[in-house]
């Protein structure tokens, strides 16, 4: 579903009651509320487990010489420093940036002003390659670019089209925006129900990934204390 799909069926879901709009540019203050509460949705749904659609590589050139490199938007997971085709460098994670003036192939890096520093300073030419899981939310229609949030009538959620009746129940709850309404419980526990399934399926998925991404998850739940 694109984002004015999602919204259509927000605003004629049983407890809110709105006519479904005709139009996606729009002043109606409910819509626009619709709007919000779906991104907020978004932003929920995708921070609350690490996803494996949210994981993304890219490749980073190294330079000899050079111990700082672009971070990315996203939390890192694991970089590999590949010298060459055959030569392949799981770097570990090192808070201390001090050690960082020593030179030679690199075996750690670390985060400095959401920069990837290198330790040690690397002498000889290679790649990088950063797993993360993106901090973007959404896509455009053409499925390539990426965006923070849902913005335009046909971008689309991050989240496969199969989880998506999450965010409609999500994006309800949050409109109603206080337990007191009588449809809350019906949304709130189709919403947990729907949470635990995506969850159950997203693990299971763990198969159909890649050995390095497999890694790399493990070593950013062990990281950051995730379950």
């Amino acid at each position: 579903m694109n984002y004015f799909e999602i919204i259509k069926k927000v605003a004629v879901s049983p407890g809110i009651n709105l006519k479904e709009p005709q139009g996606f540019d729009t002043i109606d203050p409910q819509i626009n509320k619709i709007k919000i509460a779906i991104n907020q949705a978004l932003k929920s749904i995708c921070s609350c487990w690490d996803w494996n659609f949210k994981i993304r590589k890219t490749a980073i050139q190294v330079v000899p010489g050079t111990k700082d490199y672009s971070g990315v938007n996203g939390k890192i997971t694991n970089i590999y420093y590949e010298k060459d085709s055959d030569t392949s460098i799981e770097l570990v994670f090192n808070p201390d940036l001090q050690v960082a003036e020593e030179s030679g192939t690199p075996y750690s890096y670390g985060i400095g002003f959401e920069n990837i520093v290198l330790t040690p300073v690397p002498t000889e030419a290679g790649n990088l390659a950063v797993y993360y899981l993106t901090d973007n939310l959404a896509m455009a229609d053409d499925l390539l670019t990426e965006k923070a949030e849902l913005e335009l009538a046909t971008d689309v959620p991050i989240i496969p089209e199969k989880f998506q009746d999450l965010i409609i129940y999500k994006a309800v709850l949050n409109f109603f925006s206080r337990p007191s309404k009588k449809e809350y419980p019906y949304y709130l526990a189709q919403y947990c129900e729907r949470l635990v399934q995506a969850k159950t399926d997203d693990k299971g998925s763990l198969e159909n990934t890649s050995s390095i991404e497999i890694s790399g998850r493990q070593q950013f739940n062990k990281r950051f204390g995730r379950l």
